[in-house]
């Protein structure tokens, strides 16, 4: 069967339209291809901006933190009272948050809790009560002297007790801490 020429005609005008159609789509999926960039580039901004805020905010209350110190001190309060205080109220909220918006990171595997026993528990409480005691006995900055000379203290015990080279990438960085 013939086509006639109007059915030709129309049939060229769809393809056309389809052609622009696809022109167009063409068109808008790089403008919105343009607008996931941008979006992109916003998320990471903010989350620069957050990361920042987190690191200045934990800079700032660590800094303070000599001042509760001393003032629960005054109040009768002895070290080993005030890293329990703390690591109690830590674990309260840390235990609440996760609970509201990350269920899934409470659960622990059972071959897993030597590592929150060790890291967690003693070597957190060993060094809360360490450092909450050097501020009590002496001053804040001695306490921040101490803590910030620690790699060196770390890197010359793990020399002599886990026999581990010091190497000149370690004595590298060791130096730009402290430069």
């Amino acid at each position: 069967m013939q086509s006639s020429p109007c059915s030709e005609e129309r049939k060229g005008r769809e393809e056309g339209e389809e052609e622009e159609e696809g022109g167009g789509k063409k068109k808008r999926e790089e403008k919105e291809g343009g607008r996931g960039r941008e979006k992109e580039k916003r998320e990471a901004f903010l989350m620069n901006q957050k990361a920042t805020a987190a690191v200045l905010g934990a800079g700032s209350l660590w800094g303070v933190i000599s001042i509760f110190v001393r003032n629960l001190n005054a109040m009768g309060l002895t070290a080993i009272q005030i890293s329990l205080l703390r690591a109690m109220g830590g674990a309260a909220v840390m235990v609440l948050f996760l609970a509201l918006t990350r269920r899934d990171l409470l659960k622990i595997k059972l071959r897993h809790i030597w590592y929150f026993v060790g890291t967690g528990i003693i070597s957190l409480a060993l060094f809360n009560l360490c450092y909450f005691t050097v501020i009590e006995l002496s001053q804040a900055s001695i306490a921040v002297v101490l803590l910030y000379t620690s790699p060196i203290f770390i890197m010359v015990i793990s020399a002599i007790v886990f026999k581990e080279k010091i190497t000149r990438n370690k004595l590298l960085a060791l130096v730009m801490v402290f430069a």
